[in-house]
């Protein structure tokens, strides 16, 4: 591998939604030595439509992905879940470059 280290970002709607679009892409770039960071796009926490608990449960799962995978870095951003399709894209856009990726 060259010196600069190669990077990637793994943007998914939901949890999960990284694995099952391209989980084995994960698997090989982490086994290749590539920063492999995990961006969610929604976060449960923006909504009102769930419990403290299905909030903590799905935190301790995403914990439990990205030991998994080995992700360099995991990031959510404050979007509704349910809501992900009325976002404006420029409010997606700017929140992703506001994390620096």
């Amino acid at each position: 591998m060259d010196k600069l280290k190669k990077s990637v970002l793994i943007v998914a709607p939901h949890p999960d939604d990284e694995t099952l679009g391209c989980g084995g892409t994960i698997c090989r770039l982490v086994e290749d030595g590539w920063s492999v960071h995990w961006l969610i796009a929604t976060d449960m926490a923006c909504s009102e439509n769930y419990t403290s608990e299905q909030i903590s449960t799905r935190q301790v799962e995403i914990e439990k992905v990205a030991g998994h995978y080995g992700f360099t870095s995991v990031s959510q951003l404050p979007f509704s879940p349910a809501k992900l399709d009325e976002t404006p894209k420029r409010l997606l856009i700017c929140e992703v470059i506001d994390l620096g990726y």
